[in-house]
């Protein structure tokens, strides 16, 4: 075959062989110039990622036919539709028409059920904890607070008494004011308030409290507030109720006893009698300090005039520790928990009168909280 070419070849006249050595070399040479460029830009591409798309790209692409083109639509098409139907059934839920054959949605909706059941258990069950506490509150006749006292006719004999009693109220109130199963938070301020009333008709108020007292100079100016209200109650209880009151003081022990009738003049002309005693304390090295409360139950030379006034019973006690922010700022914390009783009195008074002596058991302490931070933050 390639004999006969070259035997053609030769055949032709000179001008045409000229011409077609010509032609043939000029396509040598492109063909050779296509080949070194396709070379030179496979050697240029490093990667050889990058070699293998270049050599897809330089291979002719086959044309898809038209059945494997709407295959490939027609699957596209159905993992769409697949995941609008997933959002309808999520909207579809979130409005409250959730598909009921959805076993995840059905365990997420039984489990949220039970929480809510456990939940509503439990508050039945704190619920009835609280009425069964309210019973005993309503049965109760006593506080760890208080403790009966008798004083005699007798000055000598009542000065002894007095003393005999100071150390142990102050002892029994400070391990009841401190108990830490009283508060959930020693360090931050908290309330406690119930009130009840007794079988026999008389209305009690029990309270505990933390109250702090940021950036104060000393324990020793908040427990001096204190002592100070105390000892002149009837000047803050005028002037922040209204009621009009006095005080009696029947004996004072070298500061570290008082005993004193205070009367008050509340709504419709009834007077409130309270006969107590006062025990403060501070320690020597200024880190704690307290007051403590308690009522007479009955005083041979000066007796309650229960035909003629309401008796209010105070058990109460109020402890001063000191400590510091993290500012190195001083702070005083108060624990107060305190217990009161108003008899039911023995003479006739309007069942609004007796709501209303029932409602304000708790004012006086309210008033010495007032007093206290007026005196402190004012002072400075």
């Amino acid at each position: 075959m390639r004999s006969r070419e070259v035997r053609s070849f030769q055949n032709l006249p000179t001008y045409q062989q000229t011409t077609r050595i010509k032609s043939h070399y000029s396509r040598k040479k492109m063909e050779l110039s296509c080949q070194v460029s396709f070379e030179r830009l496979l050697h240029d591409a490093h990667d050889p990622a990058e070699q293998t798309e270049f050599l897809d790209e330089a291979k002719p692409k086959r044309r898809r036919c038209t059945y494997a083109a709407r295959r490939e639509e027609a699957k596209r098409l159905r993992e769409e539709l697949h995941g609008l139907e997933s959002e309808v059934a999520v909207l579809k839920y979130r409005s409250g028409h959730g598909p009921d054959g959805d076993p995840r949605l059905k365990q997420a909706e039984l489990e949220i059920a039970q929480l809510s059941h456990s939940g509503r258990e439990k508050h039945l069950q704190i619920a009835k904890a609280q009425s069964a506490m309210s019973r005993c509150l309503g049965a109760q006749q006593s506080h760890p607070l208080y403790t009966r006292i008798c004083l005699p006719k007798n000055w000598d004999q009542r000065r002894a008494k007095l003393v005999s009693i100071r150390e142990e109220k102050l002892r029994n109130a400070y391990d009841f004011a401190m108990d830490p199963r009283h508060y959930v938070d020693p360090a931050k301020a908290q309330y406690s308030d119930e009130r009840f009333e007794t079988a026999q008709g008389d209305f009690c108020g029990v309270r505990f409290e933390t109250v702090q007292f940021p950036g104060v100079k000393s324990l020793q100016q908040v427990y001096d507030a204190a002592v100070y209200y105390l000892t002149n109650m009837e000047i803050s209880i005028t002037e922040r109720l209204g009621h009009i009151t006095v005080r009696d003081d029947y004996e004072t022990i070298d500061g570290s006893v008082y005993n004193a009738r205070v009367l008050s003049t509340v709504l419709d002309n009834v007077t409130m009698e309270t006969s107590s005693l006062l025990f403060p304390k501070m320690d020597p090295d200024g880190q704690c300090g307290m007051v403590v409360l308690d009522s007479i139950d009955q005083d041979e030379l000066y007796p309650y005039n229960s035909a003629e006034r309401v008796r209010k019973d105070v058990s109460a006690t109020a402890v001063f520790t000191v400590g510091k922010e993290d500012k190195g700022e001083l702070v005083v914390t108060m624990r107060r928990a305190a217990f009161l009783k108003i008899y039911r009195p023995h003479f006739s008074l309007s069942e609004d009168v007796l709501q209303e002596l029932a409602t304000g058991i708790m004012a006086w302490g309210d008033v010495m909280l007032k007093t206290v931070r007026s005196i402190v933050y004012g002072s400075r």
